[in-house]
């Protein structure tokens, strides 16, 4: 919840590399009314966080049911 600038140097990437950190901007941004074509990137790095391992955790639940 605390700013990501706010971060030593080596963890900034880190941070963005979470899905939390890019919701929590999307959260904020909704909060305030400060929408800004940057959020597109958030959005579109969530959306894609969750296709990814959304269809990783169905691949792994169904071969777990059908071998298991």
């Amino acid at each position: 919840m605390f700013p990501v600038s706010d971060l030593p140097k080596f963890l900034i990437p880190v941070a963005e590399i979470m899905p939390l950190t890019h919701t929590v901007r999307i959260t904020r941004a909704l909060c305030s009314s400060s929408l800004s074509w940057t959020c597109l990137w958030d959005i579109a790095y969530s959306v894609l966080f969750v296709l990814i391992i959304g269809h990783l955790a169905i691949f792994k639940l169904k071969k777990r049911l059908i071998n298991g």
